[in-house]
Parts: structure tokens; C-alpha cells; sequence
């Protein structure tokens, strides 16, 4: 049994496939989202410019700004119990199989209701284990899932169960 416990006025962190029309909660999977140290504003890409010799600064052209993409990282808890003959290592391996298997391919929507942030055009780019402890009938583990984002500038909100553009 993949634990899933009862945080008094905790807010969940929210995933959406591009072919799904619901979000889902990251505790569906059993993870609890830890940390979310997100960025408010994308940093902007140069303009292209000219430095003509026999003028002063530059020459930009900045009629239409773009944004770099921007990553940031989650941090994950999840505890799992020894149960219907599996171990808890086994259940824990599984939950974050299915959590992976969701994420790993192509490119999806997130909100986190701690911030209220939500963004668009996010995929997968990596994955840090922080911590694993195992004891007797129960496992946990503590790990990172880097996300980058390709649309840093159209805000995301949630609306019945689904992440919509603002």
C-alpha cells in the first residue's frame, strides 16, 4: 500500500497530459510535492542588434520580445507499506514507474496551486534521487523531477479539474 497521507492545507501540485481533458494530482501516484522554488518571470533572449562603429550603443530590435524557456525543479516524498504480497521497495518502484510513464513522453501542462502558477509546453528533463530509506515493512524516498517549460509567458489556471490557458 503506497501511503498517501493527510497534510493539513497542503497544496497539490497538478499534471496534464496535451490528450487528457482532466489534471491529475501528483498524490494519485503517492507523491507528495515537497518543494517548488518556481520562477515568477522567464529571463529574455537577446534581440538582434547591430553595433554600427560610428554610432553610440546598439541598434536592437525589440518590436516583439522573445523568453528563454525556463527549469525548475520539484521535490517529491512518497512511503509505501509492505502489502497484497509485494513488497514496499516493489510498490514504491511502481508508483514512480507509473508517474514516469505519464510524464516521459512528449510535452504536457502543470499547475501548482502553492504559487498558483501554471504553465503549458512542459516536458520531462531530468531526475535526482535525494534520499531512500527502507525499514522492515516500509520504503521511502525522496527525489527531484527536473521540468523545463518552452512557453514561459502564457499563465495556466485551473479550472474544473483541467488546466486552461488564463
Amino acid at each position: 500500500m503506497v501511503y498517501i497521507p493527510d497534510i493539513v492545507d497542503y497544496k497539490p501540485f497538478y499534471i496534464q497530459a496535451e490528450s487528457d481533458s482532466v489534471a491529475k494530482n501528483t498524490i494519485e501516484w503517492g507523491l507528495v510535492a515537497k518543494v517548488n522554488p518556481y520562477p515568477l518571470l522567464p529571463n529574455p533572449k537577446q534581440p538582434y542588434s547591430n553595433s554600427w562603429n560610428d554610432e553610440n550603443g546598439d541598434e536592437e530590435w525589440c518590436e516583439k520580445m522573445f523568453y528563454e524557456s525556463i527549469e525548475f525543479t520539484v521535490s517529491f516524498y512518497i512511503k509505501a507499506f509492505d502489502s497484497e504480497g509485494k513488497t514496499a521497495k516493489e510498490l514504491l518502484r511502481n508508483q514512480i514507474d507509473d508517474f514516469f510513464a505519464y510524464i516521459r513522453d512528449g510535452e504536457f501542462r502543470i499547475y501548482d496551486s502553492y504559487n498558483g502558477i501554471g504553465r503549458r509546453k512542459v516536458r520531462y528533463a531530468g531526475y535526482e534521487e535525494d534520499q531512500f530509506t527502507s525499514r522492515n515493512d516500509w520504503a521511502k524516498a525522496i527525489f527531484s523531477i527536473k521540468f523545463k517549460v518552452n512557453d514561459p509567458v502564457t499563465r495556466m489556471v485551473l479550472s474544473n479539474k483541467s488546466i486552461v490557458e488564463k
